[in-house]
């Protein structure tokens, strides 16, 4: 547990060091000559990135030693995130769209697909939809057959088959699901949320101030692929 609070607080000061950087800027004042402050400010900039990415590698080599090692993570990323707009984009470039904390396998068991009464053929063309407006990562249709079923036999996914990555608000998934009659209890076993585990909680919450909205939003979307 040292160990761990240690590398997120270190992380948590380099952001927050990156952060300051940035919001002071180029002062010519320094010395008087523009030109040489800006390349300073470069330097600065490429040194402080440097050191917030070697940061979070050390961080995602140890992430996939337990689930509370994760949820830690998970909880620090959220929280610097919403306190730091470069944070996001600057890990993203470097580590992809998740981050580096890539959702961990169900290698130990087979995972039988999501069975709904729901057309197959109906599920694609929202699927295409969704891909359309980016509210889930491009490829969902082509997974619809390989994780959604008709039949009541538990049939299961193919090994390798990539998870659905939803990109939008779970509060929006949660309606959805309903709509297309997927079984929630499933759900995080199939979709990932922006590139890492899904919560399977979130899909389980009460009401929500824009649950109205978001069931106009997933209306609009069925209605676009003729459901």
């Amino acid at each position: 547990m040292k160990w761990w609070n240690f590398f997120l607080n270190s992380f948590d000061h380099w952001v927050s060091d990156y952060a300051m950087h940035i919001k002071v800027g180029i002062n010519p004042g320094e010395s008087g000559n523009l030109e040489l402050e800006k390349s300073r400010f470069h330097q600065k900039s490429r040194d402080c990135k440097g050191i917030v990415l070697r940061t979070w590698q050390n961080i995602i080599n140890l992430a996939t030693s337990s689930d509370k090692s994760f949820e830690k993570v998970h909880a620090k990323f959220d929280e610097l995130c919403s306190l730091h707009n470069f944070l996001e984009p600057c890990l993203r470039g470097e580590f992809g769209d998740s981050y580096g904390l890539q959702a961990k396998a169900h290698s130990d068991e087979l995972i039988p697909k999501l069975q709904t009464k729901t057309e197959l053929g109906k599920i694609r063309k929202v699927f295409r939809e969704l891909v359309h407006q980016g509210w889930i990562a491009e490829g969902a249709e082509i997974l619809v057959e390989k994780r959604i079923a008709n039949f009541l036999i538990r049939d299961p996914v193919p090994v390798g088959v990539k998870q659905f990555n939803w990109l939008e608000s779970l509060n929006i998934l949660k309606i959805l699901t309903s709509r297309l009659d997927l079984p929630k209890r499933d759900i995080e076993k199939h979709f990932l949320n922006k590139g890492y585990t899904l919560n399977p909680r979130s899909l389980h919450s009460g009401g929500n101030p824009k649950d109205e909205i978001h069931s106009k939003m997933v209306n609009e979307i069925l209605n676009r692929a003729g459901f």
